[in-house]
């Protein structure tokens, strides 16, 4: 099992603290700042109060159990051999 790189900014779900703003957002105000203006330029009516970054990452296929709400995907690179599959649309 591959450890996944990535970072998630915005509201995380902190054990036995409840919800705060994540480290990352707070390290890297900037890209937080440009993801959520791409978002919102591509997605005016979608509401989000997270948004997960991933590098590399190849997962075999699951749902997202503790997502509250729809969720947007956006894949960035070179890809090969293999698909992205959504249920319920």
């Amino acid at each position: 099992v591959h450890s996944v790189r990535g970072f998630c900014l915005g509201l995380v779900w902190a054990f036995a603290r409840g919800f705060q703003v994540s480290s990352q957002s707070s390290l890297l105000p900037k890209t937080c700042q440009l993801l959520c203006k791409f978002l919102k330029t591509q997605f005016p009516d979608f509401t989000f109060t997270s948004i997960q970054v991933n590098f590399d990452y190849a997962a075999k296929r699951h749902v997202d159990k503790n997502n509250l709400g729809p969720s947007r995907a956006i894949a960035l690179g070179d890809f090969s051999g293999g698909e992205l599959e959504v249920e319920g649309l």
